[in-house]
């Protein structure tokens, strides 16, 4: 059991009411009184502890007047005035109605504050003090004691004596405990909740509180476990976009490997792939002696006046290595069909292959395709948009969709795309003479630029009918 100490607190002295009336109509009575440090010890240093809040009632405008108050411990000698300091009564807003003149011992003098009752018949009033060293207490109830001139009663303005003090009156004190409620109509006591229930009160917050800190909790866990799900099905999407770039990658790799054992078997892709290693890696002397010729500087500067200048915008956008192959390229060529087609072919074929893929070739591979694109052969890189462009063309000509699994419009499609050459053995100046003529009546003009020649090289030689 933890040991209780018991304040009581004691008015004494003069309690006058400011108004005359009949002595059967005299009366003042206390309710409801409660204390914020009930159940907890004082700690030295604490301010504006409120050791009793009380309601005093009565009739409008009738004056209690407050001479001193009185501390005492039930059982046991305590000089509070050790533990306690500026000892006050404030009211409701805890604005100070005055401050103790003295507090000497137990005793807390405030010779003669006068409090009015207010209009609405009551008062509330607060007890109010400072601590200045630790204090263990746990309060049971305050007694006031209403003892003015040493007899338990209370004294109207012509001192008579007024006995109906209304309350719950205990011999000669009125008993006001902490928790308890007194019935002011009824004079009657509701009782005092014990401990007990105080305790239960407190259990059942707590456990109220504690409920809603799990539901929280819960929520805040189902949260986190619907983050740690959709982190887990993010990785998963990585995981699956990375085994699908794999994928891609080792099919690209494939298809390059059996493309290359492809020109490897074939004898001319073959060559096609010497020429292009050496023109990418500047073995123009290993090239010449392939194709039987000398190198001629001064033609090679011809050619870049002649056919390069047109290309300087996209020239300046590849290395001097590579713009130097593709001079090599237009000069010389790189077999015996290349020589035969003429500079100005080969110059077409370069710019058949920058209106394809919108660049100059920049690399070994791409340097391939011009040979294959110059030798009639169909390129390894494509472009997917060049390609319908000539098949929008093809529809233009022939008026009629093209069909890619037909060899023949295959041929005609790709030979707008691409710019594919004829093989200089296989050109045949009647048929180009004649394509001409198709062409004009299709366009109402003559070929002008590298498409319109392409074109002209598609309705020649494609196969393709209306």
């Amino acid at each position: 059991m933890l040991k209780k100490l018991l304040f009581l607190v004691i008015i004494t002295s003069f309690l006058f009411i400011g108004i005359n009336y009949a002595k059967a109509e005299n009366s003042l009575s206390f309710s409801k009184s409660e204390s914020s440090y009930s159940g907890r010890d004082l700690e030295a240093g604490e301010k504006n502890v409120q050791l009793l809040k009380f309601v005093v009632k009565g009739e409008n405008d009738e004056k209690i007047r407050i001479d001193m108050l009185s501390f005492f411990s039930e059982g046991s000698s305590v000089d509070f005035s050790n533990y306690l300091e500026n000892v006050r009564i404030s009211n409701f807003n805890n604005e100070n109605l005055s401050e103790s003149m003295s507090f000497d011992y137990n005793i807390a003098e405030f010779r003669g504050l006068d409090i009015n009752i207010d209009p609405d018949g009551q008062r509330i009033l607060n007890l109010l003090a400072d601590v200045k060293e630790d204090l263990p207490s746990e309060i049971d109830s305050f007694r006031m004691y209403l003892i003015p001139n040493h007899v338990h009663a209370v004294i109207d303005s012509n001192n008579d004596i007024i006995n109906n003090i209304t309350g719950d009156v205990r011999g000669n004190y009125f008993d006001i405990g902490i928790e308890e409620e007194v019935d002011t109509e009824e004079g009657n006591s509701n009782g005092r909740i014990d401990d007990e229930e105080d305790n239960e009160e407190e259990l059942d917050e707590a456990e109220e509180k504690n409920e809603e800190a799990e539901e929280v909790l819960e929520e805040e866990e189902e949260k986190l476990e619907h983050e740690r799900e959709r982190i887990e099905e993010e990785k998963e999407r990585i995981e699956e976009g990375k085994e699908r770039i794999q994928e891609e990658k080792e099919r690209i790799e494939e298809q390059e490997r059996e493309r290359i054992e492809e020109e490897d078997s074939d004898n001319e892709l073959a060559e096609y792939r010497k020429s292009s290693k050496d023109l990418a890696s500047g073995q123009v002397d290993n090239l010449l002696a392939e194709i039987n010729q000398l190198r001629n500087r001064v033609k090679e500067q011809e050619t870049e006046i002649k056919y390069l200048k047109g290309l300087t915008s996209e020239l300046s956008k590849i290395g001097e290595k590579m713009k130097s192959a593709i001079n090599t390229f237009i000069t010389y060529g790189v077999d015996d069909n290349t020589q035969k087609l003429g500079a100005g072919e080969r110059a077409a074929v370069i710019n058949s292959y920058e209106a394809a893929f919108d660049k100059l070739p920049g690399n070994e591979d791409e340097l391939n395709d011009v040979i294959k694109i110059a030798n009639g052969r169909w390129p390894s890189i494509t472009n997917t948009s060049a390609e319908n462009e000539a098949k929008d063309e093809f529809e233009n000509i022939y008026k009629r969709e093209s069909n890619m699994n037909n060899a023949n419009d295959n041929a005609a499609v790709t030979i707008m795309a691409y710019g594919l050459r004829q093989r200089a053995e296989n050109r045949n100046l009647q048929s180009e003479s004649a394509g001409i003529n198709t062409f004009k009546n299709i366009y109402n003009r003559i070929p002008e630029d590298t498409e319109d020649w392409n074109i002209l090289q598609a309705i020649t030689y494609s196969g393709a009918t209306r």
